[in-house]
């Protein structure tokens, strides 16, 4: 008798209804947000890929933002690719060429006021590692690889001058 008495219960039919619109409903949200997905990241690896070409023909503006380190230091850039800002008591003045490409990070040379200091300007976008050829030897990235930076150096890399040596852009 129970079997009959669930067969006819309006309850048990009511419940079966919902559980399948709730299937149906939770494949498709599912299905959304996989081509949500795949469609933003199409459109990050084209915007990766425009900035990346953009860069190597030169085109510092890009960059533009304002950058700053875990001591306050301050770099901006300009839409049209001018820099201004201090570092280690030096004024920096512009981009003294092209960017060349080391992997994922751009390399160029940060002309200051001081004709006699240049520095090494190293770009290197989110979700990417500073290239390791940028490195002392037994060193490796350390900064905070969820977000682009700028690495500012007159050698090559160490784990100590890491943190105060990396810029984040803090404003466009």
């Amino acid at each position: 008798m129970k079997k009959n008495s669930l067969k006819k219960s309006p309850l048990f039919g009511i419940v079966a209804v919902l559980l399948g619109i709730l299937l149906i409903v939770s494949l498709a949200w599912s299905t959304g947000r996989q081509s949500t997905f795949k469609e933003s990241t199409a459109k990050s690896t084209v915007y990766h890929q425009s900035r990346v070409a953009r860069l190597l023909q030169g085109d510092g503006k890009v960059l533009k933002g304002t950058w700053q380190n875990e001591l306050g230091d301050l770099i901006v850039i300009s839409k049209k690719g001018q820099v201004k800002g201090n570092y280690q008591d030096k004024h920096l003045v512009k981009f003294e060429k092209s960017f060349s490409r080391k992997e994922d990070s751009f390399k160029n040379t940060l002309l200051t006021s001081d004709p006699d200091v240049n520095l090494i300007f190293i770009f290197t976008p989110a979700h990417h590692k500073i290239d390791k050829s940028f490195f002392a030897e037994g060193f490796e990235d350390s900064s905070d690889s969820s977000r682009d930076r700028i690495y500012l150096t007159q050698s090559s890399i160490s784990d100590e001058q890491m943190t105060s040596r990396t810029f984040y852009k803090v404003a466009k």
